[in-house]
């Protein structure tokens, strides 16, 4: 079979339906197993529609599929192969019996789980959340219900029971009280695409369609390739693809170019392109569709949630981690660092990592200011960054994706977890959503889909250089300019012989539009 575009040596066998089938739909959702020669190789719970599957066979038959299309975070889609036929009424009398069992939860074929949530769960406002945060915003019953729209006895109530909160509740909240989402911002942070039938060049002029001359092409070894291209000499926009290797064959002398290359947009890089961006009328998503024009794949997505406020106190989360009261669907964590330098909490290992840390004291180290006091970072690899770029596309809503993905699998709690009630728990979230949060994290979640995707497109600068000189280098050149040695280290100055890297850094600096005439870009063959 295919599966996205590739072949497969698979067999698919039924194995059940799942409880998002139990709903009267015209694509029903029913549990598969794929098999390799006889071995078990996962599980998919896949969409199929009703006129090309027959009603609901027996466990473990085995299915006809052609073709199967999609991903954990949107779901699968099948085609099935000619002469399958559905029969709708033995669908419809199927449905209702199931829709009449007195426990629908536990018609799950596979692992018998009441979790609905097979994918991404979704963060409610609700009445605890609102009690937390009138205790931030030391605020009262009555104060809070006027903001909202609510009497005092309204909110008891809604604190008292854990009622949902309404959008339109919230929206006014945050229009009266806008702190609580302008200070949360979400940006890119790392992008890098691979591109199989591309050369580094054809990356540069096709797909960035920035100007090849700010590019400094040098030799490499990192990931396997043997050519760089860098953006203004440093890596923050940089290609890196295979040289030409000269071979001789029975005397013929010839240059041999392998194809494939790989485009890293790092941290700076993304702000650095999103000029480019600016300069070519172009949002990320019209990018990453560009990159797929291309038959380019994902192969790292860093999204980053920004702290300006200082909502998240790491000392707070790193005490939470120490004390063991969090839960994360990750196995793995680790906490570096220190509260002089900084901490850093790593949730989970590739091709999936929740990252937090202060960033602050990060930048502070590096001898640079910033407003952002504490960052969140989503770290995806290869399908895992597929998943949020393609669900990004369909629904537009990259904030929404990032805190749900962040509220499903993270969760940090004001009170002890006991481990056994944990083990027992038939689902395990359920378990620690009904203890006491930590009141900003809990707040960050729930209000996250409120916050904004931004850009921050910056020019090529040397600002770093500026203040390595002012911090280190400024005293010492006092100290020659009023010892009238002056004029000595100007013609010093003048005398070096700047690296191809420094040159290209010069001119990428001096340089007003770095994006190429949109003239002269290529269509797309």
């Amino acid at each position: 079979m295919i599966i996205n575009n590739e072949f497969k040596p698979y067999q698919a066998f039924f194995i059940g339906t799942n409880q998002h089938s139990l709903m009267f739909s015209l694509e029903p959702t029913i549990s598969i197993a794929l098999f390799k020669y006889n071995e078990f190789v996962k599980k998919l719970d896949i969409k199929v529609r009703m006129s090309e599957v027959s009603s609901l066979p027996p466990i473990g038959t085995l299915l006809f599929i052609d073709e199967i299309k999609g991903s954990e975070l949107k779901g699968y889609q099948a085609d099935f192969s000619d002469g399958w036929n559905w029969d709708f009424n033995n669908y419809v009398e199927q449905f209702e019996q199931l829709y009449q069992l007195k426990n629908v939860g536990n018609y799950q074929i596979l692992q018998r789980s009441q979790d609905m949530d097979n994918f991404i769960a979704h963060a409610k406002f609700n009445g605890r959340l609102l009690k937390l945060l009138r205790s931030k915003l030391d605020l009262t019953q009555v104060e809070i219900g006027e903001i909202i729209g609510l009497t005092r006895q309204r909110v008891q109530q809604i604190e008292a029971n854990n009622k949902e909160v309404s959008q339109d509740m919230v929206d006014r909240l945050i229009t009266v009280i806008p702190s609580l989402t302008d200070k949360v911002t979400i940006q890119l942070d790392w992008v890098s695409f691979n591109f199989p039938e591309l050369t580094g060049a054809e990356i540069i002029n096709n797909v960035l369609r920035i100007k090849s001359d700010l590019f400094i092409e040098r030799t490499t070894s990192q990931n396997f390739y043997t050519r760089e291209y860098a953006y203004a000499g440093e890596k923050s926009i940089y290609v890196q693809d295979f040289a030409p290797e000269h071979v001789s064959d029975s005397g013929d002398n010839a240059d041999v170019s392998k194809k494939g290359a790989t485009l890293f947009l790092t941290g700076v890089g993304t702000r650095l392109f999103e000029k480019a961006l600016l300069e070519q009328g172009l949002t990320w998503q019209k990018f990453f569709n560009r990159m797929y024009q291309y038959r380019g794949h994902a192969t790292r997505l860093d999204v980053a949630v920004n702290d300006t406020s200082g909502l998240l106190k790491m000392n707070e989360l790193v005490d939470a981690v120490r004390e063991g009261r969090f839960w994360t669907k990750t196995r793995h964590y680790a906490v570096h660092g220190s509260e002089e330098f900084g901490w850093t909490l790593d949730f989970g290992t590739s091709p999936f990592v929740i990252r937090m840390y202060d960033k602050a004291k990060e930048q502070e180290q590096k001898g640079k200011d910033t407003n952002i006091v504490t960052r969140v970072e989503l770290e995806l690899h290869g399908d895992k960054a597929t998943d949020v770029i393609q669900e990004w596309l369909n629904n537009d809503n990259l904030v929404g994706i990032t805190f749900d993905i962040l509220y499903t699998y993270l969760h940090f709690v004001d009170e002890p977890i006991n481990d056994e009630l944990l083990k027992k728990a038939r689902d395990r979230r359920t378990y620690v959503e009904s203890l006491k949060p930590i009141a900003a994290w809990a707040l960050l979640v729930s209000l996250g889909e409120k916050m904004k995707f931004t850009t921050e497109a910056k020019e090529q600068s040397i600002e770093s250089i500026e203040s390595w000189i002012s911090k280190y280098v400024a005293p010492s050149l006092k100290i020659i300019q009023e010892t009238g040695r002056w004029q000595n280290l100007l013609d010093t100055i003048r005398e070096i012989d700047l690296s191809d890297d420094k040159k290209k850094l010069i001119q990428a600096v001096n340089t007003e539009n770095m994006s190429i005439d949109s003239t002269k870009i290529p269509v797309i063959y």
